[in-house]
C-alpha cells in the first residue's frame, strides 16, 4: 500500500486516502522506517489541513511526534504534540485530546523537565479512563513509573510498572508488555539482581522479536545499559543462560500470562 500510495500523489486529497496515508505511516515506524514514516505522515499532514479534517490533522502531528522520539528531538516532538492538542480541542475530540497530552508529557519527560511533564500525565489519564481507554490508561501507568524512577522513587515506579503490566498483560498489548519488561530489569540492576534482569532483558528481546516491533532510541540504550551491568556481573556464559531463559519465557503459548509471572 505504501508503493501506490507514493505512485500516485496526484491523486485528489480525500478523507479516505489521507486516512491511509497515515496507516501506512504508522506501519513504517512501527517497523523502524522513520524515514518513510515521515514522508507519508508530511503528506497526510499537508492533505488534512487542506482538506480541514482537524482529527486527521491531529493524527499525523502525533504520528511526528512519535518520528522526533527516533529522531533524538524532543524540542521538536513537543512542538508537534502541542499542535495535535490544539487540533484535537478545535475539533472537540476527547480521545486524541488525551493522546497529544500524552505525547507532550513525553518530550518534557525527555528534556528532564519532570515537574512540568506530570499535570499532563495525570490529565492524560483521566481523559483515557472517562473514555474507557484501558490500552491508554496502561500506558500513562508505564510513563508515571518510567519518570519516578528517573526522579528516584524507586517503590512508587515499581508499582505503576507492576500496575501497567498487569493491565497490558490482560489487553494482550504485547509491545507494552516488552517495554515493562525492560523497566523490571532495570529495576533488578539497581537492585542488585543482575540474573533476574539478564531472564527479563532475554523475554523483552524476544517478545519483541515475536511481534517485528523495534524499540525506542531511549529504551535501546536502556536496554544496552541494563544487559551490560548484568553481563558484567554474571559474566558471559552465566548472562548467556539467564537470558536464554528468559527467551524460553516469551515462547510459551500462554506467555503473556507467564511473563507476568515471572515479575510478580
Amino acid at each position: 500500500m505504501t508503493d501506490l500510495l507514493q505512485r500516485t500523489p496526484s491523486q485528489p486529497r480525500t478523507f479516505d486516502r489521507t486516512k491511509a496515508l497515515y496507516g501506512a505511516a504508522i506501519l513504517a515506524f512501527l517497523q523502524g522506517d522513520a524515514d518513510d514514516a515521515r514522508r507519508l505522515l508530511a503528506q497526510s499532514l499537508s492533505d488534512a489541513r487542506e482538506l480541514g479534517e482537524r482529527t486527521l490533522e491531529a493524527d499525523a502531528l502525533i504520528g511526528l511526534a512519535r518520528v522526533a522520539i527516533v529522531d533524538r528531538d524532543p524540542v521538536e516532538m513537543e512542538r508537534r504534540a502541542r499542535e495535535s492538542s490544539e487540533a484535537a480541542r478545535a475539533a472537540s475530540d476527547e480521545r486524541r485530546l488525551g493522546t497529544a497530552l500524552h505525547h507532550v508529557a513525553e518530550a518534557l519527560r525527555r528534556q528532564g523537565r519532570y515537574d512540568e511533564a506530570l499535570p499532563f500525565y495525570r490529565d492524560a489519564i483521566e481523559r483515557h479512563r472517562a473514555l474507557g481507554d484501558r490500552r491508554s490508561v496502561a500506558l500513562e501507568l508505564h510513563n508515571l513509573g518510567h519518570t519516578a524512577r528517573q526522579t528516584g522513587e524507586r517503590e512508587a515506579a515499581a508499582d505503576r510498572f507492576r500496575e501497567s503490566l498487569a493491565l497490558a498483560a490482560e489487553l494482550k498489548h504485547e509491545r507494552l508488555v516488552g517495554y515493562c519488561l525492560l523497566d523490571f530489569a532495570g529495576l533488578a540492576v539497581d537492585d542488585g539482581h543482575p540474573a533476574r534482569a539478564a531472564r527479563l532483558v532475554g523475554a523483552s528481546d524476544a517478545l519483541f522479536a515475536a511481534i517485528g516491533a523495534a524499540l525506542d532510541p531511549e529504551y535501546r540504550e536502556e536496554r544496552e545499559l541494563v544487559h551490560a551491568a548484568a553481563q558484567q556481573a554474571l559474566g558471559l556464559e552465566e548472562y548467556r543462560r539467564e537470558s536464554e531463559e528468559g527467551a524460553a519465557l516469551a515462547r510459551e503459548p500462554d506467555r503473556l500470562n507467564v511473563l507476568l509471572a515471572a515479575v510478580s
